[in-house]
């Protein structure tokens, strides 16, 4: 089996050492030594990172990174995680959680009545969300125009790739049924406007997901997508989908999401936020493999302007 293509240049995850390194830079200040697996080297140095990263205080706000440097820690007495690991801090109904695993690493998870969300799988991977958030918080605003959405962005996307404002008429003619969402939508848009893609784009975009969509074909074969048990015999017609042979993180998407395109073990899913009229749902997209995974935007929106600006449109 060829090994997983990312679609979006995947970015090399980092290890505690980088993560640290990386906060201490946005002030100037030397990263303190780190000793032990990433528990034990993160829990130690934090007096130290208190010391060096002060000039932050007022950028990390109320954030878990605040509270484990600067206090309080904890909200009162610390409780019992709700499950496996250990409370690191607390405050009123918010509790976060720290996973060791047997490797040294640990995950970061924010546990509230209402909402399980993991923070990192790593202590790193999460270090890193909190310099995304400082560094995003400094950086200056822009001022641009309201963004394009749904229909009209979608509409704006095709015609870029078609290289030709003949196909708007048509994309203005083609209204989206009252029950459809933005991914369905897309696929009735593509269909309306017939084989008008420029061989150059459907060459630069073979094998990828916008690729399958433009061409028409979704799927290499006629069997459909199915969640399937290891042992289980497999129906006929369905492409088994056998959950633990993929990353961990695929999982709960291939699981709970709708599989829009497949290639043997390779998956392409969305994920719906059904609130609101069908057209206002949130739609993310995901691709994965035995050996992969990636998200490949948070909306259709989000991932056809990925696609458009790699291929230079």
């Amino acid at each position: 089996m060829p090994p997983f293509r990312a679609e979006r240049t995947p970015r090399a995850e980092p290890d505690l050492a980088a993560s640290v390194s990386r906060l201490c830079s946005l002030v100037s200040a030397a990263p303190p030594p780190l000793h032990g697996n990433e528990r034990e080297a993160f829990l130690a140095a934090l007096p130290a990172l208190a010391n060096a990263l002060a000039p932050l205080r007022s950028a990390l706000g109320g954030s878990l990174l605040a509270r484990l440097l600067w206090g309080p820690r904890f909200d009162g007495e610390p409780r019992k995680a709700p499950r496996r690991g250990e409370v690191f801090a607390s405050a009123e109904a918010d509790v976060w959680i720290l996973e060791p695993r047997a490797d040294g690493t640990a995950r970061v998870t924010h546990a509230h009545p209402e909402s399980v969300a993991v923070l990192g799988e790593t202590l790193a991977l999460w270090l890193a969300g909190e310099a995304d958030a400082v560094e995003a918080a400094r950086a200056p605003r822009k001022r641009v125009g309201k963004a394009l959405a749904g229909k009209p962005a979608i509409d704006d996307a095709l015609v870029r790739l078609a290289g030709t404002a003949s196909v708007s008429s048509v994309l203005a003619a083609t209204a989206h049924a009252k029950q459809a969402y933005r991914w369905q939508y897309l696929l009735l848009a593509v269909k309306a406007c017939g084989p008008v893609w420029p061989a150059p784009v459907l060459q630069a975009l073979e094998g990828r997901l916008l690729g399958r969509v433009l061409s028409g074909r979704l799927n290499d074969n006629d069997d459909e997508a199915g969640i399937c048990e290891e042992r289980e015999e497999v129906p006929e017609g369905v492409n088994p989908v056998y959950l633990g042979r993929y990353p961990r993180a695929a999982r709960e998407h291939l699981e709970s999401g709708h599989i829009v395109a497949s290639s043997g073990t390779e998956h392409w899913v969305i994920r719906r936020e059904a609130k609101g009229a069908p057209m206002n749902w949130g739609i993310r997209l995901f691709h994965c493999d035995h050996d992969g995974f990636e998200e490949l935007g948070p909306s259709v929106e989000a991932w056809l302007a990925f696609e458009l600006d790699r291929l230079g449109l």
